[in-house]
């Protein structure tokens, strides 16, 4: 069995990424987005220019063309498709950006595809706007989309040499049409193990006890059949360590080892398990430094210090950075500890309610067809729509450095969602359990 934790690393380009980095970076943190989002998209099928000649073709002779902001200069009143990243000038307007201008954006009749409830629009985010160019300046939007995402499958067949994850193992070895005679065993075996369970529980707050209580109850759940991994992630304070309180910090250290006694009453889990702790936005090493606001993505992981009791007591335990990706034999598991819908919601652009006669369906008799009754909860349509948006954005956190600030030379590997992942895991709220294979 293959199993690898891969922790907060450089890139693969042989510099050492720095904590301070020079200004380019911060260029090329979005570049280099751009450029990842547009090779993707120009793979997709809309997007596919024709080689074949048109007249002689029966396939379609027409796909959506792609044109540079600098190109529109001099097009007034022409109708163009652009691609870039949403964003608010000097002058407080809502922009475009590319790698050859920006261009402001008029959202007076804009509307989302395929609707407003599919997917969150905010800047930072990287579109593609349908409208016109107008003789002062200014692109008037029609339709704004997301960037459809490619399939893990698909990536195998540009990116299958790839070891993402630094395991040995190459992205082909997760498509059942790729990765020889090895990729094959290592997907019969994982299918062979039925039996593989994986818990998460988050905002797992140990210096409330009711925290405890809650995690006493979830370990006694599983004692008698524990599952292969425990995901453990942050906040593990209620409050923000303030700079230079070395009593709450003593006290953050004594919740661990509160923890660690906890622990001992479950003698299967310590020695079955694998526990992974994944920290949060209050934990003390960097809120030290906030004081509380919001701290740099990705997050480094827990200092191993802190949880010798608990390294004592478990057999197994992992310190990971925030966001993380897990390896399971040809699968890649990405756990990310961010409160990213409320981000999202607070951020999101809104549109004008379309005209009433284009909200309605027609049936063929001309009469207004019924409207569908919503079959699924609210809260399965919320996660359905962040996960579409984290997945078109090929990102876990599409906003501006001023919304959620980054590293810059960490992030554009750490937080990419590109090539797909297997799973992704947003860790939910406390004592609840995920399952995987």
């Amino acid at each position: 069995m293959c199993w690898g934790v891969a922790r907060l690393t450089g890139s693969d380009s042989g510099q050492k990424p720095s904590l301070f980095p020079p200004p380019t970076a911060k260029t090329t943190l979005f570049r280099s987005r751009y450029h990842v989002l547009h090779s993707r998209l120009l793979r997709n099928e809309s997007f596919l220019t024709p080689t074949y000649s048109k007249a002689t073709a029966s396939a379609p002779t027409s796909s959506y063309r792609l044109t540079p902001i600098s190109a529109l200069l001099g097009r007034a009143g022409k109708s163009f498709l652009l691609f870039g990243m949403l964003g608010h000038s000097p002058a407080g307007t809502l922009s475009l950006y590319d790698p050859t201008g920006d261009i402001t954006l008029d959202m007076a009749v804009a509307q989302p595809l395929p609707d407003a409830n599919a997917n969150w629009f905010c800047p930072g985010m990287f579109v593609i706007v349908d409208g016109v160019y107008e003789e002062d300046g200014r692109f008037t939007v029609f339709t704004v989309l997301s960037p459809p995402p490619e399939r893990r499958e698909a990536s195998a067949e540009i990116y299958g040499h790839v070891d993402f994850l630094g395991t040995g193992i190459t992205l082909d070895m997760s498509s059942a049409s790729h990765g020889g005679q090895q990729g094959r065993t290592m997907r019969q075996l994982q299918a062979a193990l039925t039996h593989v369970r994986w818990v998460a529980a988050a905002e797992l707050t140990l210096d409330t006890p009711r925290t405890l209580q809650a995690l006493r109850r979830l370990f006694a759940h599983y004692a008698d059949d524990p599952p292969m991994l425990f995901v453990l992630a942050g906040n593990f304070s209620s409050i923000a360590i303030a700079p230079g309180d070395t009593s709450a910090i003593r006290g953050y250290k004594e919740t661990f080892d509160a923890l660690a006694a906890l622990l001992a009453d479950f003698p299967d889990i310590c020695t079955r398990s694998t526990l992974l702790f994944v920290p949060g936005d209050n934990d003390p090493w960097a809120s030290h430094f906030a004081g509380g606001s919001t701290t740099a993505f990705p997050r480094r992981s827990v200092p191993e210090v802190l949880l010798n009791r608990v390294k004592r007591v478990a057999k197994d335990v992992r310190c990971c950075s925030n966001p993380c990706r897990l390896g399971y034999f040809a699968s890649e598991v990405v756990v990310c500890r961010d409160d990213v819908v409320a981000r999202l919601q607070r951020s999101a652009i809104r549109f004008g309610k379309p005209a009433a006669a284009d909200d309605m369906e027609i049936e063929g008799d001309g009469t207004p067809a019924p409207r569908p009754t919503a079959a699924a909860s609210e809260d399965v349509a919320l996660a359905r729509k962040l996960v579409k948006t984290l997945l078109d954005q090929g990102q876990l956190s599409p906003f501006p450095v001023a919304k959620r600030p980054v590293l810059w030379d960490f992030a554009p590997h750490t937080l990419s969602l590109c090539p797909l992942p297997t799973a992704v895991s947003p860790a939910p709220a406390p004592a609840s359990s995920a399952h995987g294979r």
